[in-house]
């Protein structure tokens, strides 16, 4: 495995470990913070060759409502 792939890997994973943590805050600052970070780890996954998709700018979309 080249180290493109394994740090394209990498960004995969911390994008999605991003959106992961997001989900579970109740804190909205830390929940906007934790999806910028993943947008941009999703970004550098695409840079390095990744098929990964972007978060989109509007973040409620990936947020589960609370109950």
């Amino acid at each position: 495995m080249s180290s493109s792939t394994k740090l394209r890997e990498m960004a995969e994973y911390h994008a999605r470990e991003c959106v992961r943590a997001a989900n579970l805050t109740d804190d909205a600052e830390n929940r906007e913070l934790l999806l910028k970070m993943a947008r941009e780890w999703a970004q550098e996954a695409q840079r390095r060759g990744s098929h990964a998709c972007l978060p989109p700018e509007d973040s409620t979309l990936l947020v589960e409502p609370r109950v």
